[in-house]
């Protein structure tokens, strides 16, 4: 089975980091959050960071708890609550993203969202945002 490691990023205002797949990557022109195939040897924690890496040359902090998974056929995909420096919050580049925004988690469900990206997902980070701000 197939796994893949994908991180969810909050800034101090309560909106999530996504990222737009660019047109020479599969899956063109839907939305996403960051993360990548967990390799062989590699954990979950030590993907996000590479991926964020790679993709954004942002610094993520730490990977915490699991926020969801979903397994469809060969693939899980588990969204694990991530941390990015805060001196980068402001300054991800495009690397391998047409576009890149933070956004509102109620804003989520009006995105073409990616394969695994499902309702209950963006429930779970609605759940996560309001526990945050309490």
């Amino acid at each position: 089975m197939r796994e893949v490691a994908r991180g969810v990023v909050f800034n101090q205002n309560g909106e999530v980091l996504v990222g737009l797949r660019s047109n020479y990557m599969g899956n063109a022109g839907v939305w996403e959050f960051p993360g990548g195939n967990i390799d062989r040897g590699d954990d979950y924690k030590k993907t996000v960071k590479k991926e964020f890496k790679e993709e954004l040359g942002a610094t993520i902090t730490g990977v915490g708890t699991r926020l969801y998974k979903i397994i469809k056929k060969n693939l899980e995909i588990s969204f694990y609550i991530s941390y990015l420096s805060p001196k980068e919050e402001h300054q991800p580049k495009l690397k391998e993203y047409d576009l890149i925004m933070w956004i509102k988690p109620e804003y989520l469900p009006s995105l073409k969202l990616s394969l695994g990206h499902d309702t209950n997902l963006v429930f779970s980070i609605l759940r996560q945002r309001i526990t945050r701000t309490r």
